[in-house]
């Protein structure tokens, strides 16, 4: 149930932002207490918080080449 309704809601998203069909997300959903850990080793911050926010950092291997106009930008948790 709750993964269809998240589908919807991020298609909905994607689809408000113009993405390109072959966009894709991940979602990521965390109690507090792992958000909290996350928290502290990669801020150094104590406590849950609502978002982190990693960059795209991937160097393409050889003969990798994404769809055309495909601009990964990171994840989100």
């Amino acid at each position: 149930m709750i993964d269809a309704e998240l589908r919807r809601l991020a298609e909905a998203v994607l689809t408000g932002e113009g993405a390109v069909a072959s966009a894709s997300v991940e979602i990521v959903l965390l109690r507090d207490a792992k958000m909290a850990e996350l928290n502290e080793h990669y801020r150094q911050r104590s406590g849950a918080t609502d978002v982190l926010s990693f960059p795209y950092d991937h160097t393409a291997l050889p003969g990798e080449d994404g769809p055309a106009g495909e601009m990964p930008i990171g994840s989100v948790v």
